[in-house]
């Protein structure tokens, strides 16, 4: 971004293409109507900071200076002005303490260092390379990547590697946050969540919250080593590389767009980068020119990566090659490639999509172009927030959402990576009476393919099941049932089994193994039998005491039963508790006539609103007695 003080060129010709900036109060933020589906408007703005662009409904948003806006409409087009004054916007975020709501560069390395210190079982943090401003004795930073997984210091060659990233851009500073808050989650949730503790026990997760230091500091802090310091760096996006090498930091004509750096399809065009130091979109003076980027390459190509997501901001898109052209990569990865961002956007309803989609303008010398053209990696980028929201500095009421609808397609991301078998369950769940036998029904699929073709092991899958509350697990294969692409097997029954807990397990040719629940064997399901308390030995029983049977289903998502039984007539009071041991949900405060009873709890708290994923006590309190049952939800 070329912002701040206004630096008239010596050479004329260049006035016509000259950068976004000048006295800021000479800048607006403005979105313009196009020609849906016309790439060719881009062209016509060469002095416009685009900072989105809609081609489906033709849009392009963007910031330009107030004589360039109004040779726009003089041309015809329809502008509206979304922010008037980009100074006195700067000013009013500064004044109101608004980039304190954003990790500076200290803080992500001290919450990465402190995490590292207190879990060194399953995290640890790496410097891998330095920013530019350090290479050149400018104050500058580290580049860090955190690891987290089992056996944290050792390269497991049966694990996948997923790779996070976020911040390429300066001026995004909304997605250090997405990463940060990913980092605490895993590691928060490793114990306590079956789900959670799988993921990280089974994959190589490795994390790098800021890939521009340098800029990411620029932006929060507006100080910078040098003479030429502009007062305004809101709208910065490069680095902050000495492209005149004077020594001095001079936007008109200093940084490299990271993001235009990389050495698959670099200069392709000058639609998708620039070859001028002045332009937003300057790709550098070669492939791979900055530290940065360099940092990134040396850094994937010891690892072996299998998905990624680079963050970005902002236009609500998940995007996946190719961003240089409007072309689709080759099948079967093209299909990969729709299947997974599909899975993601399920999560938070961002448009997927390519340049060949019209989802985003061309860019060429990318992140993602690289890592899938060169290291054959399934990369993305989401595109956080919109205009609505705030654009790259969204308002304080979507923080949280902004990083909260991210966190599923990050855990998503990382089981994709796995390749694992995809197991989802068929059985019928209600038994109004004992039987000689329980049938678990299994539909099992390949994953999503994307390392290579790895045909399912039929032998290997099977049903591992226990009653009531017994710990020791028994296992039945799962047979193919015929003119059906389902498994069964039969779980032998009893009069005295009032419930059964299983998993289904099923691997492919090269061992990978799926689940079902996917954070088995920690995580089990519940098939429960409801037996009439008049005619049956264990009804008899159940009336003698106090019960409350594990909720079913477990783990659950949408809604779980919570049986419990009373010898007499009592009062009851049922009641949801987080792991914290703070009250979710009172569910039940009545009195139940002697017998078996259920409520139901649907994951919402004393609000109605939706609680997160994780693991929560179920506590049954009547007189003296007092039951507790875990549950998990997985959202």
């Amino acid at each position: 971004m070329r912002l701040l003080t206004r630096i008239i060129l010596v050479i004329p010709v260049l006035l016509a293409v000259s950068p976004v900036i000048g006295g800021q109060d000479n800048l607006s933020f403005v979105s313009i109507r196009v020609a849906p589906m016309e790439r060719e408007p881009l062209k016509r703005f060469p002095g416009m900071d685009i900072t989105a662009f809609d081609d489906r409904n033709g849009i392009i948003e963007g910031i330009a200076r107030h004589d360039e806006i109004e040779q726009y409409r003089s041309a015809g087009y329809q502008v509206e002005t979304l922010i008037t004054d980009m100074d006195a916007f700067y000013r009013q975020l500064r004044d109101s303490q608004y980039f304190a709501r954003f990790h500076s560069y200290p803080q992500m390395l001290a919450e990465m260092q402190q995490l590292a210190e207190s879990h060194p079982e399953i995290v640890m943090l790496q410097d891998i390379g330095d920013s530019y401003d350090k290479i050149k004795g400018r104050g500058g930073y580290d580049i860090w990547a955190l690891k987290i997984s089992d056996q944290v210091e050792t390269e497991d060659s049966t694990e996948a590697d997923v790779l996070f990233g976020a911040n390429i851009h300066a001026r995004e500073i909304i997605t250090p946050e997405i990463i940060m808050t990913f980092i605490h989650y895993l590691v928060d949730n490793y114990y306590d969540d079956p789900w959670v503790h799988h993921l990280v026990d089974n994959r190589e997760i490795w994390l790098i919250p800021s890939i521009n230091p340098d800029g990411h500091e620029f932006v929060l802090t507006g100080n910078y080593y040098g003479d030429l310091v502009p007062e305004n760096p809101l709208i910065w996006r490069k680095n902050m590389s000495d492209n005149d090498e004077d020594s001095l930091f001079n936007p008109l004509f200093d940084g490299v767009d990271l993001n235009r750096n990389f050495g698959y399809e670099w200069g392709y065009d000058n639609i998708g980068s620039s070859a001028e130091y002045y332009e937003d979109t300057f790709r550098g003076f070669a492939p791979f020119s900055e530290p940065e980027t360099q940092v990134i390459r040396d850094f994937v190509n010891q690892h072996q990566f299998v998905t990624s997501l680079i963050y970005h901001s902002y236009s609500r898109v998940w995007l996946y090659p190719w961003e240089h052209a409007a072309l689709d990569p080759p099948e079967p990865d093209l299909s990969a490639f729709k299947a997974l961002a599909d899975s993601c956007v399920a999560y938070n309803g961002y448009a997927p999509g390519n340049t060949a989609s019209g989802t985003i303008y061309p860019v060429n010398g990318g992140a993602d172009d690289w890592l899938y053209g060169e290291k054959h990696i399934f990369s993305f980028t989401p595109e956080v927030g919109s205009r609505d929201q705030g654009m790259f500095w969204p308002d304080t009421s979507f923080i949280a959402i902004q990083i909260a609808e991210n966190l599923g397609p990050n855990l998503y991301m990382t089981y994709a990576a796995g390749e694992e078998p995809i197991i989802k369950d068929r059985t019928f769940k209600d038994y109004k009476q004992p039987g000689d036998q329980y049938t678990i029904i299994a539909a099992i699929k390949p994953p999503i393919r994307l390392t290579g073709p790895a045909p399912l092991d039929t032998a290997s899958f099977r049903v591992c099941y226990r009653y009531n509350n017994s710990t020791h697990i028994d296992t039945l294969p799962l047979l193919k049932e015929p003119a059906l692409d389902l498994f069964t097997a039969d779980i032998p029954g009893a009069d005295s089994i009032y419930v059964i807990h299983y998993y289904i397990q099923a691997q492919d040719s090269l061992g990978r193994s799926g689940f079902y629940p996917r954070g088995a064997p920690a995580a089990m399901d519940t098939l429960t039998i409801e037996i009439s308390n008049v005619i049956q030995d264990y009804s008899a029983k159940m009336a003698q005491e106090y019960s409350l049977i594990q909720n079913y289903p477990n783990p659950f998502n949408a809604q779980t039963k919570i049986t419990f039984s009373v010898a007499q007539s009592s009062p009851v009071k049922i009641v949801i508790y987080n792991h914290l041991g703070q009250q979710v949900r009172e569910l039940a405060n009545d009195t139940y006539p002697a017998g078996t009873h259920r409520v139901v709890w649907n994951g919402t708290d004393a609000a109605n609103h939706a609680v997160a994923s994780g693991i929560y006590f179920c506590v049954l309190q009547s007189g003296e007695q007092r039951l507790v049952q875990k549950m998990t939800l997985l959202r």
